[in-house]
């Protein structure tokens, strides 16, 4: 449960100073302002834009290493999308979209390879 309230951190600014406040924390420590109970933990509504299964399931089945390491940041991206924190989302969104690709280049690299080596190693096109 502390963990999750670690990862479901996230600052806003007070309403009264503009000052970053934490999620967790009932009074502003700049101002001394006492902060709303609507304002404690925000949420984001619908599914998280920045992330997506089937790329990361595709991802797992052509070259599995960065396939679950795109799974990873899948999970953390869901993960800050629950908590409300956008920026975190779209961060680790970007990441398992990177990895999904670096899963896509090495199988066409290693496609290129299968089929060139042997006509190189051959003497094929000499």
């Amino acid at each position: 449960m502390l963990l999750l309230k670690f990862v479901c951190m996230t600052a806003r600014p007070c309403p009264e100073c503009g000052g970053l406040v934490a999620s967790t924390i009932s009074h502003c420590p700049h101002c001394g302002h006492q902060l709303g109970s609507d304002m404690q933990h925000s949420t984001t509504e619908g599914e998280n834009p920045h992330s997506s299964l089937a790329r990361v399931v595709i991802a797992i089945i052509l070259f599995w290493p960065f396939g679950l390491v795109s799974l990873y940041y899948y999970i953390k991206s869901d993960d800050r999308w629950d908590c409300g924190n956008k920026a975190g989302a779209e961060l680790y969104g970007r990441y398992s979209r990177r990895f999904a690709k670096y899963a896509i280049y090495a199988v066409l690299i290693a496609f290129v390879i299968g089929i060139f080596f042997p006509f190189v190693c051959f003497g094929i096109f000499s």
